[in-house]
């Protein structure tokens, strides 16, 4: 899903360096979630980042620890 928002330029293409108010504001256009809601998901994922920087992430990031909703 995160990917789709970066093929329709939501998002950087590059999936790199992305901020977390680039991230609130594309999931906000999208899929119409609230900010405090999208806050959470960067707060969650946030350890996992390769960025160096607190407030961006990879989107790449998002995919090392998987999801309890994988098959």
């Amino acid at each position: 899903m995160v990917n789709a928002l970066a093929n329709h330029g939501y998002l950087p293409r590059d999936g790199l360096n992305v901020s977390l108010d680039e991230f609130i504001t594309a999931i906000n256009q999208v899929l119409h979630f609230s900010p405090d809601f999208t806050r959470h998901i960067i707060e969650v994922q946030q350890p996992a980042s390769t960025t160096g920087y607190p407030n961006t992430l990879h989107l790449n990031d998002l995919d090392k620890h998987g999801s309890k909703y994988d098959s």
